[in-house]
């Protein structure tokens, strides 16, 4: 079995992820990356490593916004 190189990153990104979410502050950027972040949390125990990384990503995003 050969693992591929998103899937060695992506519990370091949800754990970075989930940290920035702690981080912000209370509204609805917060609120919205954690539903991405749940998301992609659920994608990941599904293993489907490239939906729970989109996800991040929008979780990401979604604090930008802030």
């Amino acid at each position: 079995m050969q693992i591929s190189p998103s899937s060695v990153d992506t519990p370091d990104k949800l754990k970075s992820v989930k940290e920035d979410c702690d981080k912000a502050p209370a509204g609805r950027a917060k609120d919205a990356a954690m539903r991405h972040y749940l998301a992609a949390k659920a994608a990941q125990h599904a293993g489907h490593d490239g939906e729970c990384n989109r996800k991040l990503d929008s979780a990401r995003h979604a604090l930008a916004q802030a």
